[in-house]
């Protein structure tokens, strides 16, 4: 039963930082489709820039989310996620998720033309591919808890 629990707060918390990086990496869809950024390449600033100004900020923005979910795990000591030091690797993982999802986000932006549809496409694709990261870590201990089960029901029937 605890299983269950740690894996529907995992779920919880992959589908809130979906929607956080989703909402992070549409402000550039809008920034293109509203022409913020056409002016502001008019007005001199450089494409490095842009991009790098972006992605910092945007790493700045992602990083307070991720301070207050380390903290409120723990705080309440999620023993899956603070076991045996789980707590940095976990912090890290949150980090990278952010250092990897938001420059995918840059180059899938010119494939819309709308943010709300880039907002829904990117909790969708994130969340996919994070619950299948899930399903392949998570597979392998559900056979094992199976096949023991079998085995201590074939010794039963003894």
């Amino acid at each position: 039963m605890e299983n269950v629990r740690q894996c529907g707060v995992a779920l919880c918390i992959m589908l809130g930082f979906s929607i956080l990086t989703a909402s992070i990496g549409s402000s550039v869809v809008k920034d293109r489709v509203f022409g913020t950024k056409r002016l502001q390449h008019i007005s001199g600033l450089g494409y490095k820039t842009y991009w790098l100004a972006n992605f910092l900020y945007d790493m700045l923005f992602y990083l307070v989310p991720v301070g207050l979910c380390i903290s409120v795990i723990a705080a309440f000591q999620l023993s899956a996620f603070t076991f045996r030091e789980n707590l940095a690797a976990t912090a890290l993982l949150l980090i990278l998720f952010g250092y990897a999802t938001l420059p995918w986000m840059f180059l899938m932006s010119r494939f819309f033309s709308s943010s709300d549809i880039a907002f829904i496409s990117y909790i969708s694709l994130n969340f996919v591919f994070g619950l299948c990261t899930m399903l392949v870590t998570l597979l392998p201990h559900l056979l094992a808890e199976i096949s023991k089960a079998q085995s201590l029901q074939n010794i039963y029937n003894i």
